[in-house]
């Protein structure tokens, strides 16, 4: 399961969200509503999942213009194989069209 938040120039933002295999097939997809999302896909138990699956965002930011960003599954962001009984959970959160002074760690 991938949970998070997706902002837009700071607000909260609506879209779809896509869980990616390695092999780049979407194996998965949820709305992002009012800025949230939650994702989940059942694996077979000690499955590895960190660098091998990857969550892509596509939010509307106005004027029927779309904007995507994708982030991979890491240890940073949870589990990295699937413990037999168990569940993983990532939490990865998006912020697109940010300003300079929204943005963390980057300038526009």
């Amino acid at each position: 399961m991938v949970w998070g938040y997706v902002m837009a120039r700071g607000f909260p933002a609506e879209g779809g969200v896509g869980l990616v295999d390695s092999t780049g097939v979407v194996v998965v997809t949820t709305p992002v509503r009012g800025g949230r999302y939650l994702v989940g896909l059942r694996l077979p138990p000690n499955t590895p999942v960190c660098d091998r699956y990857r969550v892509q965002v596509a939010v509307d930011v106005g004027n029927g213009a779309l904007e995507r960003d994708e982030r991979v599954l890491q240890e940073s962001s949870g589990e990295c194989v699937l413990p037999p009984g168990e569940k993983v959970t990532h939490t990865i959160d998006f912020s697109v069209l940010e300003d300079s002074t929204t943005g963390v760690g980057r300038t526009k």
